[in-house]
C-alpha cells in the first residue's frame, strides 16, 4: 500500500468499514481509536527487572531473562521461563506435583524474584533543580536508577515526565518552581497542567489511559481481598469454578477449559473407537458416530473459548489421527526406510469430517447468527476489558 501515513489509515478504516457493513454490523470511524502495537509501547508500566537494565543498560535484560532455564516449583522440572506457564497445566506437571515437594532454597530463590515491585503507599519528593544546573539530576525515588541528562533541555520536565510515567501515584516538587498543579486525566505536574491546550496532546492521552488502567487494576486487587460470609461463615474463594461442564478461571483463561474437554475427548474415544473398528463399519459411518458422540464433547462451549495456538494444535493432532484410525490410512516405515505419510486432508475427506479450524468457524458463524443483534453482543463490543492485559482476546473480537 503506497501514499502518506495519514493515506494508509484512512485506506485501513475504509477495509473494516466495508467488512463490518458486510455483517450486519455498523462502525463508527469518528470514535474509534486504532493502535499500532510495538513491542509493548503502549505498556500500563514496566517491572522493575525490566526497567532498570533498560535505564542503565547493564544486568541480564526481561528478553534474555525469558530464554533462561529454571525449575518448575510444583513438579521440579527444569524448562524454560517462557513455557513455564503452559508447562504447570500440562497433565505431566500436575501429576508430578502431587507428591513433589519443593526443597527450601529452591522455594527460597523463587519467591525473591516473585516479588519485583513492591507496593509502597503514595510519597511526596522534592528535588532541586537550580537555573543553569550543568550536571545530571538523579531521581530522588530510592532503588530508581533514572537520571536526567547534563544535556537535557529542561531538566525539570524531563523529571515531571518520569514521574508521570514510572512513579505514577507519587507527587515530585522542585524547589525552585513549588507544588504545581497536577493534571487530572494524566497526572503529570506542570504549569498548565489543566489547561485545554495540554488535555488535547497525545501525551497527555496516553499517559491518561495508562492511569486510568493502573488504578482500575488496583481496584480490581482489592476487589480480591474483598470476603463474603453467611451467618458468619466466610464462603470459601476458589480460583476454577465448573458451570454447566465448563471450567471458569478468575483470569478468564480457557486453557484449562481447553484441556479438560480434551481429556475428556480421548477418554470418550478409547471406549467407542475399537468397538466402531470391530464392526467393520465404513469410515464415513464411523465418522457419524465420532461426530455426534466426541467431537461434541470435543468441541463443547468452544465458541466462546479463545484458544491458544499450542492448544489448537493438540486439537488438530487428535482429530488427525482419529481420521487415520478411522480410515486406517496410518502413519507407517515402508521397507525400504521411507516413511509413508498420507495427506491430512485425503483422510479426513475420506472419513466425511471437517478440520477443526473448519467445525470451530462454523460453531462461532452459528452462535454469532443469534448473538449479534442482540443489546448484549453490542455491549460486549463496547465494553472494557477489567485486566491490565491490553492484548487481551475476547470471544466477541474473534474472526468467523
Amino acid at each position: 500500500m503506497t501514499g502518506t501515513s495519514q493515506e494508509r489509515v484512512q485506506a485501513s478504516l475504509d477495509i473494516i468499514t466495508q467488512g463490518f457493513a458486510s455483517l450486519g454490523l455498523r462502525m463508527n470511524v469518528r470514535n474509534t481509536k486504532f493502535m499500532v502495537m510495538k513491542g509493548g509501547e503502549d505498556r500500563l508500566q514496566l517491572l522493575t527487572m525490566a526497567h532498570s537494565p533498560k535505564v542503565t543498560h547493564e544486568g541480564t535484560t526481561y528478553r534474555v531473562k525469558q530464554w533462561e532455564k529454571v525449575q518448575c516449583l510444583k513438579c521440579g522440572a527444569i524448562v524454560g521461563r517462557s513455557y513455564l506457564k503452559r508447562h504447570q497445566i500440562a497433565k505431566t506437571c500436575l501429576t508430578a506435583s502431587k507428591t513433589y515437594a519443593p526443597p527450601t532454597p529452591v522455594r527460597a530463590s523463587i519467591v525473591a524474584e516473585q516479588i519485583i515491585t513492591p507496593i509502597v503507599e503514595p510519597k511526596q519528593y522534592t528535588s532541586s533543580i537550580p537555573r543553569n544546573h550543568g550536571r545530571e539530576v538523579m531521581c530522588p525515588v530510592t532503588g530508581c536508577p533514572f537520571t536526567v541528562r547534563a544535556n537535557a533541555k529542561s531538566k525539570s520536565m524531563e523529571l515531571h515526565k518520569h514521574f508521570c510515567q514510572r512513579h505514577m501515584e507519587d507527587c515530585i516538587v522542585i524547589q525552585e518552581e513549588g507544588l504545581l498543579p497536577q493534571c487530572r486525566l494524566c497526572g503529570i505536574f506542570m504549569w498548565n497542567a489543566n489547561s485545554v491546550a495540554h488535555h488535547d496532546t497525545s501525551g497527555c492521552q496516553t499517559f491518561a489511559v495508562r492511569r486510568e488502567k493502573l488504578f482500575r487494576a488496583k481496584r480490581q486487587a482489592a476487589a480480591t481481598e474483598v470476603s463474603f460470609t453467611i451467618d458468619g461463615d466466610e464462603i470459601e474463594r476458589v480460583t476454577q469454578f465448573r458451570y454447566l461442564g465448563r471450567i471458569l478461571e478468575e483470569n478468564d483463561d480457557d486453557a484449562h477449559a481447553s484441556s479438560r474437554q480434551l481429556a475428556s475427548a480421548r477418554t470418550k474415544w478409547n471406549r467407542i473407537g475399537q468397538m466402531l473398528r470391530s464392526e467393520g463399519m465404513k469410515p464415513r459411518a464411523m465418522g457419524y458416530f465420532y461426530k455426534a458422540v466426541v467431537q461434541a464433547i470435543l468441541l463443547y462451549g468452544l465458541e466462546t473459548w479463545v484458544v491458544s495456538d499450542a492448544h489448537l494444535r493438540q486439537f488438530r493432532s487428535f482429530h488427525s489421527r482419529v481420521g487415520r484410525h478411522l480410515t486406517g490410512r496410518h502413519i507407517r516405515l515402508l521397507e525400504d526406510g521411507s516413511w509413508y505419510c498420507p495427506p491430512t486432508v485425503d483422510v479426513l475427506e475420506d472419513a466425511g469430517l471437517q478440520t477443526v479450524e473448519e467445525s470451530i468457524r462454523r460453531r462461532r458463524q452459528t452462535e454469532q447468527s443469534f448473538t449479534r443483534h442482540r443489546p448484549l453482543y453490542e455491549a460486549c463490543r463496547q465494553s472494557k476489558a477489567l485486566v491490565t492485559n491490553i492484548n487481551k482476546a475476547v470471544w466477541w473480537q474473534l474472526e468467523v
